[in-house]
This record gives structure tokens, sequence and C-alpha cells, in this order.
């Protein structure tokens, strides 16, 4: 008997004790996101050239709870860089990443709504995420943009109003008489 039991608790403390593979995964992740928005100025064929940079843009990130874990403004490269320790995402088990949600926001332009932006997939701790927002125009439909969530409009119209309003946005400066857009500026 003793010979059947003692490599049966050989093999749990290998597979409990000290094997890596089944220790319980980090349940937040830390990377630092390389976050950068652009506008479309119409230079064709398109390529990097066609793109401009946008400063002073807002960038509203939100964590998988719901909470604006980070906020801040693009600098003349439409770049901003920041640190952030999310809560990891269940629904990538063999990946320490998490997922946040990204608004963005610039005077002038319709805002823009991203879902599900990885954050730190490739194991780096290093995320990147590139929007690109329209500018406001009258006499058009502006709207924000958004993807990854196929919703209808009206709910997103209800969820940035929410953030921005939890933030303390201003509203732009009326270009369209039909729309208010955000501004990034927040109230004092």
């Amino acid at each position: 008997m003793r010979a059947i039991l003692l490599p049966f608790f050989c093999f749990l403390l290998l597979l409990f004790g000290t094997n890596s593979t089944f220790a319980k995964p980090e349940n937040t992740v830390k990377a630092t996101m390389s976050l950068k928005v652009v506008y479309f100025n119409g230079i064709e064929p398109i390529s990097d050239k066609s793109f401009t940079p946008i400063k002073n843009a807002r960038f509203i990130v939100i964590d998988r709870s719901g909470e604006i874990v980070a906020t801040g403004l693009s600098d003349l490269n439409g770049e901003w860089i920041v640190p952030l320790v999310i809560e990891r995402d269940p629904r990538f088990p063999t990946k320490q990443m998490g997922t946040i949600t990204l608004i963005t926001v610039a005077n002038g332009f319709n805002e823009n709504l991203l879902f599900n932006v990885p954050v730190n997939e490739h194991g780096n701790g290093k995320g990147r995420a590139s929007v690109s927002l329209r500018p406001v125009e009258p006499n058009r439909r502006n709207e924000p943009s958004y993807l990854n969530a196929p919703v209808h409009r009206f709910t997103m119209f209800d969820t940035l109003d929410y953030y921005a309003k939890k933030l303390g946005l201003k509203r732009q400066l009326q270009i369209d008489p039909h729309s208010l857009q955000w501004s990034p500026e927040i109230s004092q």
C-alpha cells in the first residue's frame, strides 16, 4: 500500500507545490500604454503623411469595472504615454493581459470610443492604441465614432455623456448647430 501511495503523493507535490504552470496568475496587469490621436488630412494616396497629429486631445482610460483610471492630453505629436495598473482580463486565460475602454475628445472633432483595447497583449509591459478623429462639419451627421461595441448609437451617446460629465468636461464651441461635442477641457 505504501509503495502505491508514495508515488501518488510525490505526483501531487510536483503538481501543486513546484510546478509554476499551475500557479494562479496575477490579478493585475502593469503596462505602459502609448496612445496616439490623428485625423485624416486628405492627402492621397494614403500614407503616414495622410494623417495629422492632434495636440491637446483628451484621452480617458476606463477599466473593465467602468472606472476612470487615467486621463491626460496629447502632446504636439498627438501622443500620450501613461503607466497603467488594471485588472487582468479573464477572457484571455493564456495571456497576462487586460483590456480598457478608451474615449478620445478634441476641440473641432467628433468624439471616439474604442472598446476592448488590449493592455500587455504581448507580455512585454507595453500596449498601444491609435485613434483617428473626424472633424466636425456643419450640416453633416456629427456623431461619436465607436469601435468594438455592437450596440445602438444612442447607447454610445449616453455612455459618452456619462463619462464626460463624470470627469467634468466642458462642451465644445458649437460648430454645427445640430450637435454638441465634448471638449477636452475640464470645468473648474
